[in-house]
């Protein structure tokens, strides 16, 4: 681990330049990844597709997401996955150790099944929310 001001502007730099691409891919258990999120949301408005984690999402504590399976996924037998078709919609709870195997565990909405479905067949779900006293 490197400590003193040259470390110090070597990381502000990192941060910097991944805040200025156009996509980034890194650890979003990492605070740096999560604030070259930020950066990102800041200089385009809208960083949601700007961004992938390969090991953890962004999330608040105990909220649920939904997802969207952008591949058909078939569940091995003996395990906990669930099979999933594309445009299911797949809700996901974040609330607390999460799985480093590239699987999230899920509700598909359709059916109510849980279990796991690899990560990458899926995208997060934006949802648009109307706030009336903005208008």
């Amino acid at each position: 681990m490197q400590r003193g001001l040259n470390a110090l502007q070597g990381i502000v730099t990192d941060v910097y330049l991944l805040s200025l691409c156009d996509f980034v891919a890194c650890t979003g258990s990492s605070n740096i990844c999560r604030l070259v999120y930020e950066l990102l949301t800041f200089n385009h408005h809208d960083a949601s597709t700007r961004w992938q984690s390969v090991d953890d999402m962004y999330y608040f504590h105990g909220a649920v997401f939904p997802y969207v399976a952008i591949s058909d996924h078939t569940a091995r037998k003996e395990t906990r996955e669930i099979g999933v078709r594309e445009g299911e919609i797949l809700k996901v709870a974040k609330t607390g150790g999460w799985a480093t195997d590239g699987f999230i565990n899920c509700e598909n909405t359709n059916n109510q099944e849980k279990g796991k479905v690899p990560l990458y067949k899926m995208r997060s779900k934006p949802s648009v929310d109307s706030f009336p006293i903005l208008h």
